[in-house]
């Protein structure tokens, strides 16, 4: 993939939250797509990620999160 390519997905996920969206967001987006199914604790290995920054970003990638919004 050239930077182009890249710069365009990353675009795609900007997308969602244009404001506030970590580059550990699109990283563990793609991280699921690729090992799944994939524990957090091997999503987190694979990212340099804590267990609970996986859980965090699992949560806040979904449509409700614990606080039911």
């Amino acid at each position: 993939m050239d930077l182009h390519q890249l710069a365009s997905a990353l675009r795609a996920f900007a997308v969602h939250s244009p404001t506030h969206w970590p580059n550990h967001f699109s990283q563990l987006f793609l991280a699921v797509a690729e090992q799944q199914p994939a524990t957090f604790k091997e999503l987190g290995d694979t990212l340099a990620l804590s267990n609970s920054a996986v859980s965090r970003t699992v949560a806040a990638l979904g449509e409700t999160h614990r606080k039911g919004s």
